[in-house]
């Protein structure tokens, strides 16, 4: 079972000892998370093999830290929470003789995941129908979806996203299953809709004309 850093208590500690969370304490290029990432590696570089790392996230929403990845901790995994927002991941160094060093910190980025909704118009039959997309994300976002037959995919810069089917060639209603949305941070929605029904009208079948 892994084990969660009570982060919040952990840094009450070090202030009341003393322990520097200083804007000037080393600072790496930022990461850039999906929300709800599991188990995302950070580490000390060159870590001292006789010390201890204590780690903290500076808010309880960005996420929760297992600290049971190595014994001195210089390696941790992190399952970033849901709430989108720039958060600091602090660690701060106890040497072999006790000594505490100033915390280093990283800078991390949750993004939001992206979603699609669509509705589709009724056509009739051999008219091609037009699906209006409602997109959330960093555009571009990819859409992916089916009608459990053809593979589909549009690319949305903006929303709403208009894309007609053209050459469907549909006779009869279908359901349609968004499969898959990706956004520029190659994010990607859980669970994307599916049970999207496209109506297809019959086609008028006129008689000929008659005469008397």
């Amino acid at each position: 079972m892994k084990q969660k850093s009570t982060q919040l208590v952990t840094f009450f500690l070090f202030t009341l000892i003393g322990v520097s969370f200083s804007t000037n304490a080393q600072i790496t290029t930022p990461d850039s998370v999906c929300a709800g990432t599991q188990d995302k590696v950070y580490g000390i570089s060159s870590a001292n093999a006789n010390s201890t790392f204590t780690w903290y996230i500076d808010a309880a929403a960005g996420g929760t830290i297992d600290n049971s990845v190595t014994t001195s901790n210089n390696e941790i995994e992190i399952d970033w929470g849901m709430t989108p927002g720039t958060y600091t991941v602090y660690a701060v160094e106890t040497t072999e003789f006790g000594c505490i060093g100033d915390s280093v910190q990283l800078t991390v980025i949750i993004n939001d995941l992206p979603s699609a909704t669509v509705v589709s118009d009724s056509v009739c039959e051999g008219f091609d129908p037009t699906l209006t997309f409602a997109v959330t994300g960093e555009f571009p976002v990819t859409i992916d979806f089916t009608d459990g037959t053809n593979n589909y995919s549009t690319v949305a810069t903006a929303s709403p996203h208009v894309y007609t089917m053209t050459g469907a060639g549909y006779t009869t209603s279908q359901t349609l299953d968004i499969t898959s949305v990706v956004d520029d941070n190659t994010c990607s929605e859980v669970t994307p809709v599916t049970g999207i029904n496209v109506i297809i009208h019959p086609a008028a079948n006129t008689g000929q004309i008659y005469h008397y």
